[in-house]
């Protein structure tokens, strides 16, 4: 998600070739991301735009795939942002620029308990999972998945210190789980509902699709399982110091939207919706090394413990 202020935004229509007087001294507004890359909001006289340029050379790789893939997914008709364009900056940093809408992110929406109809949301997302499964491969090897949570163990930070321990114990838990028939698949790699935009010009919108360490629609549908059953788009109104009306209602309507997204992820695939709460625990562990703030890590834990104690895991 992108925010300026208070205020969520995401891309609008913008001609594919501008004038070169347009181009001339352009306002560039920093928007806040979560990957690490710089995110502006080009201004030029009044065309708006967004441009995402990687944080570093290092990342030019990661990004550059990130806008092959958001351009396919455009092309096969999934709601996204159009790349307009794409290139390398003066200090060898991808980049590429992207429509401008304003709106704002269901779990924004949810969050703040506003008016929400799900009934549009489901829609989208079962036409997205519907074309992902045509795409779908031989299966991922479990080694990948045991190697992630190994990895995601050995990763210390000031927000995992006080809970070691745990840490250690829930990474032998998941390693022990079956991790054999995940089918591989073109996906979106990041699917929270952080990233998926209610938009002014478009209705719902998908943003900031991700190269991800394991390509699976599976892996989309337990990422949108962390929000809808993990709650963790809710963590600070969790982390609130007393229980808030607005997280009662949160929590109430992601209760339900949980309860359609199962029956949907049945109808696709049996096996899916059996181990959706283990995928999803796996996605919230994924969170742990990014963690600096030690309450975080503590929610992500016990939020793990609920979704593997569904399925008596």
């Amino acid at each position: 998600m992108y925010t300026r202020g208070n205020n969520s935004v995401v891309w609008a229509d913008v001609p594919s070739a501008l004038p070169q007087v347009v181009r001339a001294e352009p306002r560039h507004i920093p928007l806040t991301g979560h990957s690490g890359a710089e995110v502006m909001l080009v201004q030029r006289d009044n065309i708006h735009f967004v441009r995402k340029t990687a944080g570093s050379r290092a990342q030019n790789a990661r990004l550059s795939e990130q806008a092959a893939k958001q351009r396919g997914l455009v092309y096969c008709g999934i709601p996204f942002p159009t790349v307009l364009s794409s290139g390398v900056d003066a200090d060898g940093r991808f980049y590429f620029e992207m429509e401008y809408l304003t709106g704002r992110t269901v779990a924004n929406i949810i969050s703040e308990a506003m008016a929400f109809d799900p009934a549009p949301l489901m829609a989208v997302l079962s036409r997205l999972f519907d074309f992902f499964r045509l795409t779908e491969g031989p299966a991922i090897s479990a080694a990948a998945f045991e190697e992630k949570i190994v990895a995601i163990a050995a990763c210390r930070t000031d927000g995992a210190a006080p809970y070691e321990g745990k840490i250690t114990t829930m990474a032998a838990h998941l390693s022990a789980l079956n991790w054999h028939g995940i089918p591989a698949s073109v996906c979106h790699g990041d699917l929270t509902l952080e990233n998926i935009m209610v938009t002014e010009r478009r209705g719902l919108v998908f943003i900031d699709c991700d190269a991800c360490f394991a390509s699976s629609w599976w892996l989309d549908a337990a990422k949108l399982f962390q929000d809808l059953a993990g709650h963790w788009c809710l963590r600070d109104l969790y982390l609130q110091p007393v229980e808030s009306p607005a997280l009662l209602n949160a929590t109430e309507l992601l209760s339900g939207l949980a309860q359609t997204s199962r029956q949907m992820f049945a109808s696709l695939d049996d096996d899916l919706a059996e181990r959706l709460p283990q995928l999803a625990a796996l996605h919230l562990f994924r969170t742990v090394p990014y963690a600096t703030n030690p309450q975080v890590v503590g929610f992500v834990l016990e939020r793990m413990v609920k979704l593997l104690a569904q399925r008596g895991l």
